[in-house]
């Protein structure tokens, strides 16, 4: 079972995954795309969803860090 925190970085995230998967499955498969669609499918989920996420989080820090600062000044 997962964890809450688990659940509430996922949520934060959600949004800027749904706007950038395609961009980086794209990239992704541009650099290794492999013949079989299962290997694809392995491919991407183990290599572009922990990728996803892990670029949407910090999009997300740095989006949120700049708001802040434009909304104080």
């Amino acid at each position: 079972m997962l964890k809450e925190s688990v659940y509430q970085k996922l949520a934060y995230v959600s949004f800027c995954m749904y706007l950038f998967h395609r961009v980086i499955f794209r990239l992704l498969l541009n650099l290794y795309s492999p013949d079989s669609n299962y290997a694809r499918v392995v491919y991407l989920t183990g290599l572009g969803l922990p990728l996803i996420f892990t670029i949407s989080f910090y999009f997300q820090k740095y989006y949120d860090r700049l708001t802040m600062r434009w909304k104080r000044s």
